[in-house]
């Protein structure tokens, strides 16, 4: 029995691999749609497990191709999805002719079930036959934008709501934060870095790092700060540096820690900043090294003296048991 695997999500698809391989079906998987539709023509599977929300061709459109394909309509469908997932995405599923609809994620032991019993009643569907209308292409181009555009304003909304509560987080935190694109270029900042550098954030994003911290017309590797940018791009590490001479923040000393931001496919595409004002701290720590040096020179003064009268009153007491010479 050969199963065809259709989602773009990598991880997705290879553990419902896994699953289907372990318990001695073959399997052949796809990123999208188009690329379903290419290999359901070449191998002819016994079952199509697909998701809904790919690229170029989704999963509507993926099922409505197999329905329309004299050769694919009898094959079992299944829609396997996290996203598409309300009543009027599971009816529009259904009215295209999808033999099951399933809720990611599941456990492996149900979807082994599903498959053993689609396999083994190839006939079972929820209608005798999908509605013409939903296939027709007015009718389908429709209800089909309907289902894409309702679940694409849902994401923005999604995406609206966690940029609004992470920006809420990264300007709650005590510490300055700064992002820099591989040009030097800045792309964010939290509301403790426009603080520390007395700028607006409208004054920090856009502008060189190098010559919004340091007032320099090129990138600072001549400068007398160490620069982090060849140990977080070049070589993929975090690292931590001093800089005592930034322009905004004249006179202070900033304790900067750069770590590389990487995208799914482990590529560093930015670098994040974590800034402290370490000036109060190490004015502290030059106080208390210069009271211990005094400190230390006073006891080495006092054991210097002491030893001074020890021998002193060595000296003395040597005068005192001298014994007077006989006159000639």
């Amino acid at each position: 029995m050969l199963i065809l695997l259709v989602d773009d999500n990598e991880m997705s698809r290879a553990v419902l691999k896994k699953i289907l391989e372990i318990s001695g079906y073959e399997t052949v998987c796809a990123s999208d749609g188009d690329e379903g539709l290419m290999l359901a023509r070449q191998h002819r599977p016994d079952l199509v497990i697909s998701d809904i929300m790919m690229p170029l061709s989704d999963g509507y459109q993926f099922c409505r191709n197999m329905r329309m394909d004299p050769t694919l309509k009898d094959t079992p469908f299944v829609f396997y999805s996290a996203a598409f997932t309300s009543a009027k995405d599971v009816d529009f599923a259904y009215d295209l002719g999808a033999t099951r609809f399933i809720q990611k994620p599941q456990s492996p032991k149900k979807i082994l079930e599903l498959v053993e019993e689609l396999l083994s009643s190839r006939t079972e569907s929820r209608f005798d036959g999908p509605p013409s209308e939903s296939l027709m292409e007015p009718s389908f181009l429709k209800l089909h934008s309907q289902r894409v555009i309702q679940k694409l304003e849902e994401k923005v909304a999604e995406l609206e709501q966690t940029h609004a509560f992470l920006e809420t987080v990264l300007d709650s935190m005590a510490e300055g934060l700064i992002v820099i694109s591989k040009d030097y270029t800045v792309l964010d900042a939290n509301y403790a870095a426009c603080t520390l550098l007395k700028l607006s954030k409208e004054e920090i994003v856009g502008k060189n790092c190098y010559n919004l911290l340091h007032g320099l017309q090129k990138p600072c590797s001549a400068a007398t700060a160490v620069c982090p940018f060849p140990h977080v791009f070049e070589e993929g590490r975090a690292t931590e540096t001093t800089y005592t001479h930034t322009i905004p923040c004249e006179g202070h000393i900033l304790e900067v820690v750069a770590s590389p931001v990487r995208d799914s496919k482990d590529k560093i595409t930015c670098m994040v900043q974590i800034i402290r004002d370490v000036t109060e701290r190490t004015k502290l720590e030059e106080e208390v090294n210069n009271r211990i040096k005094e400190l230390e020179d006073f006891y080495d003064a006092s054991v210097e003296k002491e030893l001074r009268l020890i021998e002193l009153e060595k000296y003395v007491e040597n005068i005192k048991n001298k014994k007077p010479q006989p006159e000639g």
